[in-house]
């Protein structure tokens, strides 16, 4: 199986604006996954200015370093970026932005925005089980193979519809649909 499976989006999604350094640009959180071999995640906010738009950055991607008595942030390195978890903007259109992770461009996922009573929110959606869902959470199984290279085993994406019912795709392979894991 390709190792670059296990930059598939994935996804929590959750509704908490942050202002971002310029103070006019507020970060909201899209998705993030998680790994098995460790308990840091990679996160996916998007980026959206004063007047309800996408910055000129629209996607931010960090890791979510997690230790005992320690949790920071840190930017993705070049190769990360690069291979692995950056995003490749596909399409911008007015209120929305559809992009690709860098490790698996297969499938794609939207963003859009939607002016609220109490301000703006982003909500992303993908394709699941062929259905476009808002994604929840991913877990990415690893086995060690060589030092810092692990071989994935599989990804579960998990998901849920309109009606709140939940969708999980088991992935093995990029590219090619998975299977029902729920």
């Amino acid at each position: 199986m390709n190792p670059t499976l296990a930059w598939i989006v994935t996804a929590l999604a959750t509704a908490s604006p942050v202002l971002a350094g310029d103070g006019t640009t507020k970060s909201q959180s899209l998705f993030h996954f998680a790994k098995s071999d460790s308990s840091n995640e990679v996160h996916y906010t998007a980026q959206i200015g004063e007047d309800c738009q996408f910055s000129p950055r629209p996607i931010h991607v960090y890791w979510m370093r997690r230790g005992e008595r320690l949790e920071y942030r840190r930017e993705l390195n070049w190769a990360e970026k690069q291979f692995a978890y950056g995003v490749d903007i596909q399409q911008r259109q007015g209120s929305a932005v559809i992009f690709t992770i860098a490790g698996d461009t297969s499938r794609s996922i939207r963003v859009e925005l939607t002016k609220t009573d109490s301000g703006c929110r982003a909500e992303a959606r993908m394709r699941i089980l062929g259905q476009r869902v808002k994604p929840e959470h991913a877990f990415i199984e690893l086995r060690d193979r060589k030092p810092m290279i692990p071989k994935v085993i599989h990804v579960d994406l998990l998901g849920r519809k309109d009606n709140d019912s939940a969708v999980c795709e088991r992935i093995t392979e990029v590219g090619i649909d998975g299977t029902p894991c729920l």
